[in-house]
């Protein structure tokens, strides 16, 4: 596991505690689930940060952090298709950039969605393929974003219920059904 950072309060938030569960085939499995079912639905989004740490788990130059199985292989290596679901409920509302906990709200909210623009571009650029599933999402900014955020048009999923949220996450299993996780 690679341990969380502490962090200052910033923005609207401070960083909670957790730890990053890198793939080693399905041995995290049943961890993940007990990680995800202990969460609860609080506070604030900040879907940059988010992107940026599931782009590090792809990247290879994050290799030395990660135990030696887990390790990101080389953009661009022959056999090896990179790929990023990011699902959200895409109203982005806090930010890091101007830091302290008195800058306003539209202030932060413009702050994430940029950075999130940026690294978008970034990740796609390195050749992975991103998509994006808004949960519930009624904001037609926050809509707009996740869609450009995609790889295509149809990598990106609008969802309002749970049925269609695994309607989508099969849908996009179905795509990625000729990959698999190697060590």
């Amino acid at each position: 596991l690679l341990s969380n950072m502490s962090s200052p309060a910033y923005g609207n938030y401070l960083c909670p505690t957790a730890n990053v569960v890198p793939l080693q085939n399905r041995t995290q499995r049943d961890n993940l689930k007990a990680i995800i079912d202990g969460y609860s639905a609080d506070g604030a989004t900040a879907g940059h940060i988010g992107t940026a740490w599931g782009w590090y788990l792809l990247s290879p130059n994050w290799a030395s952090v990660l135990p030696p199985e887990s390790e990101p292989l080389d953009y661009g290596q022959s056999g090896v298709q990179k790929n990023m679901i990011i699902m959200t409920d895409g109203e982005f509302n806090t930010s890091y950039v101007s830091g302290a906990p008195a800058v306003d709200q539209a202030t932060q909210t413009d702050e994430s969605y940029l950075q999130f623009d940026s690294l978008c571009a970034n990740i796609k650029d390195k050749g992975i393929t991103i998509y994006t599933v808004g949960f519930d999402l009624n904001d037609a900014n926050a809509l707009a974003h996740l869609g450009s955020c995609a790889s295509s048009a149809d990598s990106f999923y609008d969802v309002k219920t749970g049925n269609q949220l695994k309607d989508a996450f099969k849908a996009i299993a179905d795509r990625l059904g000729n990959l698999r996780v190697a060590s």
